[in-house]
């Protein structure tokens, strides 16, 4: 899982930190709630190491439902 830094169709393969990039959080809050992806493995691919607990725990409270 990655943000984009690129807009849609700009074929621009640049990783952007969770909801600060152009994909936005609305749409990562749609994925880990459908329960279509409950059994996937996800693999954060996010830039800043220093978000990562808080990308992690984001993704985990939409999943909760919290």
């Amino acid at each position: 899982l990655n943000d984009a830094k690129g807009v849609c169709g700009s074929r621009l393969d640049r990783h952007d930190s969770i909801g600060k990039g152009n994909i936005g959080l609305e749409a990562f809050k749609r994925l880990v709630e459908d329960h279509r992806t409950d059994d996937i493995p996800l693999i954060l691919e996010t830039p800043d190491e220093a978000l990562w607990t808080e990308e992690i725990a984001l993704l985990k409270s939409f999943a909760s439902g919290n």
